[in-house]
């Protein structure tokens, strides 16, 4: 695979002479014709890295084609061996299991013989252990029964027991939701009880408010009739002629003449 990085090798051989070339390079980073001139020698190299980095990627990429179609190739070989695995497998596996089945009726009739053989050996004692079967058999019976009883006393058990145990959740829910209601409920009264509270304070405001406006409108008004009083008695008249003259101004007793507030 050494031989595919020969696409590198006019890279390398001007990589050789821009790396001398360029331990040969002094500039003056700091004049700005120097820095101008260092600025331009990096882009050059600049560019040669991109030519390196365009047939590093063209190549790259054939050779993941390669791959690709290597696994292909790889898969279709595969696949026509075990085909051809199986064409003489088959025949070696009906045999193996033609033999296997051969063994095992042998065995089978050799398991059947030897019992016919114990039994005729037992017969004589088949008649001595009838009672004693019997017996066996029914203790057998009495555990099935037993078992039977047990597996359904166990299966209520678990029902009462999963009986109790949702009443129970069904009881704590109860309480949580009555719980849950009434901190509801409090929450509500505290409400309506802030809006009361503030309903009373903003008729008090009002009131107070009120309240102000009116003693002050009844203070403005008294010192406006002070006022005029004052420019009665400057023009002689007394003073309780001068309030019963303002008493009827204020009531309308005198048309086209009213004191201004």
């Amino acid at each position: 695979m050494d031989k595919d990085l020969t696409i590198f090798n006019q890279f390398e051989a001007e990589l050789s002479e821009l790396r001398e070339h360029n331990e040969k390079l002094v500039f003056d980073y700091e004049d700005p014709k120097g820095n101008k001139e260092a600025r331009s020698h990096v882009h050059k190299l600049r560019r040669s890295k991109t030519a390196v980095t365009a047939i590093h990627k063209e190549a790259k990429a054939d050779a993941l084609a390669y791959g690709r179609r290597l696994d292909a190739k790889k898969r279709e070989l595969i696949t026509e061996i075990e085909s051809m695995i199986d064409v003489h497998m088959e025949p070696i596996k009906r045999i193996e299991d033609r033999e296997k089945a051969a063994i095992a009726e042998t065995k089978r009739i050799a398991d059947i013989a030897a019992c016919w053989d114990e039994a005729h050996e037992m017969n004589t004692a088949v008649e001595q252990n009838r009672e004693e079967e019997k017996e066996a058999e029914r203790k057998w019976h009495e555990r099935l029964e037993q078992e039977r009883i047990d597996r359904e006393a166990r299966i209520a058990e678990e029902a009462k027991a999963k009986a109790e145990f949702d009443a129970q959740q069904r009881i704590k829910a109860a309480k949580q939701q009555a719980e849950s209601d009434k901190q509801a409920e409090i929450n509500r009264i505290k409400v309506e009880q802030a809006k009361k509270e503030a309903a009373e304070k903003f008729r008090e405001d009002v009131k107070r408010k009120a309240d102000e406006k009116r003693k002050a409108d009844v203070e403005h008004q008294r010192r406006i009739n002070n006022e005029v009083l004052d420019d009665m008695n400057a023009i002689n008249i007394d003073t309780e002629e001068g309030k019963r003259i303002i008493s009827a101004i204020v009531n309308g007793c005198i048309r086209h003449l009213y004191v201004r507030y």
